[in-house]
């Protein structure tokens, strides 16, 4: 089993360990959506912008997301060819929810571009100095130690609000933001990686384009996500994987289908 952690397996650890041990140890099949090669496309697209200097046209990144989220759609359908066994997303089934995010999402691009248009003070930071020299950090890839735990992951973009705070910010292409968590996790990133102390964080809303109100990730905050990082770790390595099951959270579990606690 691999002993490098993230957010994300700290996220579905803690919504149902069960559900962790399903994707993650017995790697069961998981019951794909279309609002996720929607979100990885806006993503990209999102990130070709950023790196373009900003100069890349609306157009121009539009078609980063089209061939972005055909490529991955062409990859769920890969392993699950028939839609209707796809989620739902309300009253849009599979097949109908894919080409419906094809036209939503560039939407989504639309919205990004548009506030950072709005808001050219919200920029990213680029290194001057160091081995990485001219990087801009964003979709910013870090592996550090949390707790003596080795973590890994992304960071959408690291750069200073509209009050020229230094910031960790998360696109978000759904319903609803993360937790102060997933910031907690970047500032620690940020500091390990680049030496710079990040107290504050967002999420990027691209359904509404605009980003949330702040978060304040206080030394208490890391503290707490350092504690929650080493209990999961351990449990993880313990082979405690105890089921929590809810009407709620089974209903948009990815693994319910081998789940014989679902709800």
């Amino acid at each position: 089993m691999n002993d490098v952690r993230s957010y994300s397996q700290l996220n579905s650890y803690t919504r149902c360990p069960y559900m962790y041990y399903l994707e993650r140890v017995e790697m069961v099949w998981q019951r794909p959506a279309a609002w996720l090669p929607m979100g990885s496309a806006v993503h990209e697209a999102a990130e070709a912008w950023e790196l373009s200097g900003r100069t890349m046209t609306l157009e121009a990144a539009v078609l980063v997301f089209e061939n972005a989220y055909q490529r991955e759609t062409n990859n769920y359908l890969a392993e699950t060819p028939n839609p209707r066994f796809w989620f739902a997303s309300g009253p849009y089934k599979g097949a109908e929810d894919i080409a419906r995010r094809f036209k939503l999402g560039r939407e989504h691009v639309a919205r990004y571009i548009a506030w950072y248009e709005k808001h050219p003070d919200e920029v990213p930071i680029t290194l001057t100095a160091g081995p990485d020299t001219g990087k801009m950090l964003v979709e910013f890839p870090f592996e550090i130690e949390i707790g003596g735990i080795p973590v890994r992951g992304f960071i959408d973009w690291i750069g200073y609000d509209s009050d020229g705070a230094l910031i960790v910010r998360d696109n978000k292409t759904g319903t609803t933001p993360g937790g102060p968590d997933q910031l907690a996790t970047y500032a620690l990133a940020v500091q390990a990686s680049v030496g710079a102390v990040v107290n504050r964080g967002d999420f990027f809303m691209t359904r509404t384009g605009k980003p949330t109100f702040p978060y304040q990730l206080t030394q208490v905050v890391k503290t707490e996500l350092e504690m929650d990082y080493v209990r999961m770790d351990t449990a993880v390595k313990a082979g405690s994987f105890p089921a929590k099951p809810e009407a709620k959270k089974c209903m948009f579990c990815s693994v319910s289908a081998s789940c014989k606690y679902r709800v």
